[in-house]
């Protein structure tokens, strides 16, 4: 399937963009139900939301028909760095502290571009 066809295919696509983060203090635990929580969020029909206290906390967002580009146009071992820096959301972590980032999007396989 030639690019063209596969972007016909495929676009506009569903994307769902997640920041979690704690401190350095944090339990991994803690921020594992941070991304529970966000589960149960989009499963009962928010397409966004937060909650945070300065340093530890989630925001997310869920696109039905974002145009792109998608998450992965890039090699596999750079798209989570080239995402984390290019989807802004309206408020700031703590930057002194060790976040957590997890950010999940449909995509296609190599062979399907």
């Amino acid at each position: 399937m030639s690019n063209e066809d596969w972007n016909a295919h495929a676009y506009p696509l569903q994307q769902v963009t997640i920041r979690l983060q704690g401190t350095r203090h944090s339990e991994k635990a803690a921020v594992i139900s941070q991304l529970e929580t966000v589960l149960a969020r989009l499963k009962a029909g928010d397409a966004a939301g937060h909650d945070h206290d300065d340093d530890f906390g989630y925001a997310f967002e869920y696109v039905e028909a974002a145009p792109g580009p998608s998450f992965f146009d890039g090699p596999a071992d750079t798209s989570l760095g080239k995402s984390t820096t290019s989807t802004p959301f309206n408020f700031e972590f703590d930057p002194k502290d060790n976040g957590h980032t997890m950010i999940f999007a449909p995509t296609r396989t190599a062979a399907e571009r």
